[in-house]
């Protein structure tokens, strides 16, 4: 399988402020201990072994790669624990949904369009099939996080109220592979499977923070880990498709405050368990009476 590096020089000349979001995210992650794993991944388009480019979807270049790179960065400072399992599970393949697909997909897989109507599935899906005015045959994965995610982030009109949030679905390359995958004709970094996904290639549902225990229990013994992805739509910064990049001043001040905040009471409940262990290993070792003893 083929894997395209592109250097920082090509990336970065795609987008108009390319060094002035990155430096903010590096200070950012400076808040959470993750400066290093964003500049890396903001310098080399990987982390660790885990690279951001899948190499089998339909197109690639440098304005992908930024894209992905800004993404994969800010998804390291919002939720590492996500992060953290793309690593360790080479996920980096989404589908983006809707909440309301949610006991649909993990009841049949997913599905194309055209298999659910010859299947009778009702699907009441975010993306609602909307944008095409064909039936496709496939189910479309992408390897440019803010793409499925923008596919997640359209309203379902039909369902639950309460089911309607952000889903990404996430796997890796070995399984697309190993399912009837097609070529797609498509502007955007694509990669279709034949008819189904199956639920059992599934490796990791994000959802909203406030979504993740009920989500849990939808998925109940299955193996697929849930894990948060938060701020899809209210992120600081917005990278249009010509590389110009939008920073909201406003919410990067009230960004940067939830970080402070964050990791100060991380500092603190850090500190409150380390007390916590001192006393009961005091107490254990009777250190107390020895030295009334003396």
């Amino acid at each position: 399988m083929p894997y395209y590096f592109f250097k920082l020089e090509d990336v970065a000349k795609e987008f108009d402020k390319y060094d002035e979001l990155s430096n903010m995210l590096i200070e950012f992650a400076k808040e959470t201990g993750q400066e290093d794993i964003v500049r890396e991944i903001l310098t080399t388009g990987e982390y660790s072994g885990y690279k951001l480019s899948s190499s089998i979807t339909n197109r690639d270049n440098p304005l992908l790669e930024g894209k992905r790179r800004f993404a994969a960065a800010y998804l390291a400072i919002r939720n590492p624990e996500t992060f953290k399992h793309f690593c360790e599970n080479q996920v980096k393949l989404f589908h983006g949904t809707n909440g309301n697909a949610l006991e649909s997909i993990l009841n049949n897989g997913l599905q194309s369009q055209k298999t659910s109507e010859e299947k009778g599935t009702k699907v009441t899906t975010g993306e609602k099939w909307s944008r095409f005015t064909n039936h496709r045959d496939f189910v479309s994965f992408t390897d440019v996080l803010p793409l499925a995610e923008a596919y997640s982030s359209v309203d379902a009109d039909e369902g639950e109220k309460n089911k309607q949030f952000e889903v990404i679905i996430g796997t890796n390359a070995n399984e697309i592979l190993r399912s009837k995958k097609v070529r797609v004709k498509s502007d955007y970094s694509e990669v279709g499977v034949l008819d189904t996904f199956p639920v059992e290639s599934i490796k990791i549902i994000g959802v909203p923070s406030e979504k993740i225990e009920m989500v849990k229990k939808m998925v109940g013994i299955k193996n697929i880990i849930v894990s948060p992805i938060d701020d899809i739509e209210n992120k600081f910064y917005y990278v249009d498709d010509m590389g110009d990049i939008t920073i909201f001043d406003d919410v990067a001040e009230d960004f940067h405050k939830y970080l402070k905040d964050k990791n100060n009471k991380v500092e603190k409940k850090r500190l409150k368990d380390a007390l916590a262990y001192l006393k009961r290993y005091l107490s254990i070792n009777n250190y107390g009476n020895d030295q009334r003893k003396r």
